[in-house]
């Protein structure tokens, strides 16, 4: 059975953001099991819950360091023990508004809904770089299979060397922050999706904003949705 780990920044239980991802998606990685998921006004629940169905796998997060088997010779532990010295040297920010947007559109394939900030963030995208580049030692090769799925061919040169070297393409300078809430949705659909979303975004008590202040550890064995099984705070107390 392949088990993988991914790096990731996940709002804290009882946070109006954490609520808000979980229930888009109809699961919880903190605990491990479905939630009710939200039915965006005219659309049938089963029909949602189809087009959640990719993110669902991996909960609500934005991705730090992407998902990836342990290479030889490592295990579980030393991770844990690396991402505590990296937390502990880490200060936190604030990324204070975030806002629903349409990624990834292009030619042939329609967009995905995700929460992303108004603009990048110097410390945001420092994080970033520093556990892309500091956790790749933990990292297991790409094999051929995970390597087709992320359909190189489809990729600019730029993206096609990332994911040559550090088994993803959208890091470094591709990052770009983003929570994701849906898979890819049809145009006829989309329009229906972000009337929905943006009408439950506005009727939120206060804008969604995320505390950069730890790291969260997820874990996936097989087909199974990804776990939180570490949450790691900045600064002196991600010492154990």
């Amino acid at each position: 059975m392949t088990r993988r780990y991914a790096v990731y920044l996940a709002p804290f239980p009882q946070t109006l953001l954490w609520d808000f991802g979980c229930r888009v998606l109809g699961y919880d990685a903190e605990t491990g099991r479905d939630v009710a998921q939200i039915t965006p006004a005219g659309m049938a629940p089963a029909r949602f819950r189809e087009l959640t169905r990719e993110p669902r796998r991996y909960g609500f997060h934005a991705t730090i360091k992407p998902p990836m088997r342990l290479a030889e010779g490592r295990n579980e532990a030393e991770l844990i023990a690396a991402l505590r010295a990296f937390c502990a040297a880490r200060e936190p920010f604030l990324l204070p508004q975030l806002m629903l947007s349409r990624l990834g559109h292009d030619a042939d394939r329609a967009a995905f809904f995700a929460l992303v900030e108004p603009e990048p963030t110097a410390s945001l995208l420092a994080l970033e770089r520093d556990a892309v580049i500091g956790f790749d030692g933990f990292r297991a090769p790409l094999d051929g299979a995970e390597r087709a799925r992320r359909r190189p061919e489809t990729l600019s040169a730029q993206k096609r060397a990332l994911l040559d070297r550090y088994g993803y393409p959208g890091v470094l300078e591709a990052f770009r922050f983003h929570m994701t809430l849906t898979g890819r949705v049809p145009a006829d659909e989309a329009d229906m999706i972000a009337d929905d979303l943006s009408r439950r975004l506005t009727g939120l008590p206060r804008p969604l904003s995320l505390a950069v202040d730890h790291l969260a550890l997820f874990r996936q064995d097989g087909d199974a949705p990804f776990e939180i099984i570490a949450r790691i705070p900045f600064g002196p107390a991600a010492r154990p």
